[in-house]
C-alpha cells in the first residue's frame, strides 16, 4: 500500500481524523492530549471546508493543502507517522493507538455535523508555545484578535 493508494482510498472522517490527531495529539492536559483542542482542529477544517475555493473542496484537500496543517509536511515528524496510519487505515488494519481511536470517532462527529463549532467560525490557528522563536506571532495573525482560545490554541476567523 502507497501514500497514493490511501489518497485513493481513504474517507473524510480518516483525513479530518488522522489531522486532528496529527495537530492536537500532544498538547497535554489529559494524558497527552486535549480532547477540546483535538476537536478544535476540526471545527476548523470544517468551517475551511465551507470557505468555497480557498482551502479545496473537499475534506482531503483541504487536510493536504499545501503548507495549511503542518502535520502534513514533509519535514514535520509526524508526517511520516500519519502517512503509516493512513496505510494501515486504508488497508483496513486494526488501528491500536487508542488516542486515534478516539480521534477518528471524534472525527466522524466533525464530518457528520454532530458536534458543535467551539472556535466561533474559526479557519486558522496556532500555538504561541510552538512558535520559533518564543514569542513570535505569524504575519497572517498579526493585527486580529483571536475569536478563540482553546488549550494552548489561539483561533482566528477573516483571516
Amino acid at each position: 500500500m502507497t501514500n497514493e493508494d490511501a489518497r485513493k482510498i481513504l474517507m473524510a472522517e480518516d483525513w479530518v481524523g488522522l489531522t486532528m490527531f496529527g495537530e492536537a495529539r500532544g498538547d497535554s492536559r489529559v494524558d497527552g492530549s486535549s480532547l477540546e483542542e483535538r476537536v478544535a482542529v476540526g471545527c476548523v477544517i470544517r468551517n475551511r471546508l465551507k470557505t468555497p475555493g480557498r482551502f479545496g473542496d473537499s475534506y482531503q484537500t483541504v487536510c493536504l493543502k499545501r503548507k495549511q496543517f503542518s502535520c502534513w509536511n514533509e519535514n514535520d515528524p509526524n508526517s511520516a507517522l500519519l502517512w503509516t496510519h493512513a496505510r494501515n487505515i486504508a488497508a483496513a488494519l486494526k488501528v491500536d493507538d487508542p488516542l486515534l481511536q478516539e480521534t477518528l470517532f471524534l472525527a466522524n462527529g466533525i464530518v457528520s455535523n454532530i458536534l458543535r463549532d467551539i472556535t466561533n467560525g474559526a479557519t486558522s490557528y496556532y500555538a504561541p508555545r510552538s512558535m520559533v522563536p518564543p514569542g513570535r506571532v505569524p504575519d497572517w495573525a498579526i493585527g486580529h484578535e483571536p475569536c478563540a482560545r482553546i488549550g494552548t490554541q489561539l483561533f482566528f476567523k477573516g483571516v
